[in-house]
């Protein structure tokens, strides 16, 4: 049974990895610890620690993205245009340099969608680029976040096994 716990640790630092592409990765690796629950290795509260870690990834993640923004005076609509240039560019570029392309086109997505929408809206070039650079920043340190408390739980497997 060790052989196949390390598999399943294995894929749950695979899918807390795919966070980096904007895909829920965090999210996805709860299967393991519930695997690891229902197999003895991990105990309740230890799982539950691991849903709270998780879920605060995931709270800080968009909190970081919206509050940061707001706070610097990114409108609401600016904030959705950023999630929606994310997810375009995510997508088109996924093909790109074996899926490396979708990380850049999240990131590059995130930029643009907040520069284009502000620049239509303030006709202000100074503006439009510092707004979209926050929306950037705060979107790149959310991910760093929500990847470093995803790993997080990956180690407290990791020990329990």
């Amino acid at each position: 049974m060790d052989f196949l716990n390390y598999i399943f640790l294995a894929l749950q630092f695979l899918s807390v990895l795919s966070s980096i592409f904007g895909l829920p990765g965090n999210i996805v690796s709860i299967l393991f610890p519930i695997i690891f629950l229902y197999t003895g290795v991990i105990t309740w509260k230890i799982f539950v620690g691991i849903l709270v870690i998780i879920a605060l990834g995931e709270i800080i993640e968009f909190g970081l993205s919206y509050f940061s923004g707001k706070f610097y005076g990114i409108t609401g609509k600016s904030f959705w245009s950023s999630v929606a240039g994310a997810l375009i560019l995510g997508i088109l570029m996924a093909p790109l340099f074996f899926g490396i392309g979708a990380v850049i086109g999240i990131f590059l997505g995130t930029f643009l969608g907040t520069f284009i929408y502000e620049y239509i809206t303030t006709k202000n070039l100074s503006v439009s680029l510092k707004r979209g650079f926050l929306s950037l920043f705060s979107k790149l340190t959310g991910t760093i976040v929500k990847l470093s408390l995803g790993l997080s739980t990956v180690l407290i497997c990791f020990y329990q096994i």
